[in-house]
């Protein structure tokens, strides 16, 4: 599924690259992607249940920057985890730990943002964006969750995004060093997760109340030849969710009030090229 979707946009990329003329740019990002994630319950009795996980997986994306008109360009930005690499989460229950167990996540995502040109380098963005990340938990040490084995968490998510982002050029044929940088503010206004706990024939479902995640980004490159560059990348994310359970859990209560915090950073290196 995520080579699929990573295989249509990069064909998407190329076919677009065409139409920047000189300015504009395609690229290719192979780098790694390194997740801190916690999330905390509260239930209507007032237990507390908190988990964290930290793990870095092989992340590849492909994107395009094209020119419009002298006032407008857009990008198109599509990446994906190459493979989920496991890790050790810790399951704590009023403070106090209950389980360990293994987890990995692997995340697609594409984003779709105009950019408006204040000059030739500075631009204000906005747009939108759609994530898929699916978190499995399995090999547990609680005896009643051995009984289920694997339970997976699929959460979408459709966010708008406002941002600001300094690109020093946009023509690759021009000599010197390349950089840019910016940050996105994205606010998601639908967002679901579905749960196989607590099993995967009665699964429950959590609805996104409301959430925000800020993004910070940067690059540095340099001509390697006429139209390529070579550079280095780096994408943050800090991201705040706050969902409902809408259904009960085995312990009879009638919801369960989360936060979940994740903080995530994307950086390798990163091919463009532009040949007209």
């Amino acid at each position: 599924m995520r080579k699929q979707f990573l295989a249509f946009f990069l064909l998407v990329s190329t076919l677009l690259a065409e139409h920047t003329a000189q300015y504009g740019y395609s690229f290719f990002n192979a780098g790694f992607q390194s997740t801190f994630y916690t999330q905390t319950y509260t239930s209507d009795s007032g237990d507390n249940y908190y988990s964290e996980a930290e793990l870095t997986s092989p992340y590849y994306a492909t994107g395009t920057l094209t020119r419009v008109n002298d006032t407008y360009d857009f990008s198109i930005v599509a990446g994906s985890t190459l493979f989920a690499t496991a890790t050790d989460e810790k399951y704590y229950f009023n403070n106090s730990i209950n389980d360990q167990h293994k987890l990995n996540m692997s995340v697609s995502d594409i984003a779709i943002l105009v950019h408006y040109k204040f000059d030739l380098h500075q631009r204000f963005l906005f747009g939108g964006s759609y994530t898929y990340e699916t978190i499995k938990r399995y090999n547990f040490s609680d005896p009643e969750l051995k009984k289920i084995g694997v339970i997976e968490n699929n959460i979408g998510t459709i966010a708008l995004k406002i941002g600001y982002l300094y690109d020093s050029k946009l023509r690759l044929k021009d000599s010197g060093w390349h950089y840019r940088g910016g940050v996105v503010v994205g606010l998601p206004f639908i967002a679901i997760t579905t749960d196989s706990y607590p099993t995967p024939e009665n699964p429950f479902e959590i609805s996104n109340t409301f959430g925000l995640n800020i993004a910070p980004h940067g690059y540095l490159g340099y001509p390697i030849a006429e139209g390529i560059e070579l550079g280095a990348y780096f994408n943050y994310l800090y991201q705040i969710r706050h969902e409902q359970v809408r259904a009960s859990d085995n312990g009879g209560q009638d919801a369960l009030t989360s936060k979940n915090t994740t903080q995530r950073l994307d950086y390798g290196l990163s091919l463009s090229w532009n040949f007209n």
